[in-house]
């Protein structure tokens, strides 16, 4: 079943370009501070904002990461649409998720993305087969 967090998960082809390459040295900085895999960083931010740093969602989610307003506030970032800030945001944070989900990368992205209560309900409810209950693309 394909699924939201497929994505983040696969990886994508590169496209270059110099906006970009200085968005991945940006995000490969904040990657490494935090101990992220870079190309999981950066597919990250590839799924979450096509690496738009002024991208916003419908739900009101913001930047590279699409942080919201009050996990970038928890998180110390100021200004959502600054790439650096953004990208040290959400590494921070997916790495947290990383550290409370025990190093599960499939379930940090779907928290990442899907929020940590949808995915600790669909967990409750439907354990191993927690993937059938995600949003599909």
């Amino acid at each position: 079943m394909a699924n939201l967090f497929a994505s983040v998960l696969t990886p994508t082809p590169k496209k270059s370009s110099a906006a970009k390459g200085d968005l991945e040295t940006i995000v490969d900085s904040a990657a490494a501070e935090y101990g992220v895999d870079k190309a999981l960083a950066r597919r990250l931010v590839s799924t979450e904002s096509a690496w738009d740093p002024s991208a916003k969602s419908s739900a009101g989610a913001v930047g590279l990461g699409q942080l919201m307003e009050g996990t970038a506030a928890d998180l110390g970032v100021t200004d959502r649409t600054n790439p650096e800030q953004n990208a040290r945001g959400s590494m921070r944070y997916f790495k947290q998720l990383q550290k409370r989900y025990g190093g599960d990368d499939t379930k940090a992205a779907a928290a990442y993305n899907w929020g940590m209560g949808n995915l600790d309900k669909a967990l409750t409810k439907y354990g191993d087969r927690w993937l059938d209950a995600a949003p599909a693309e």
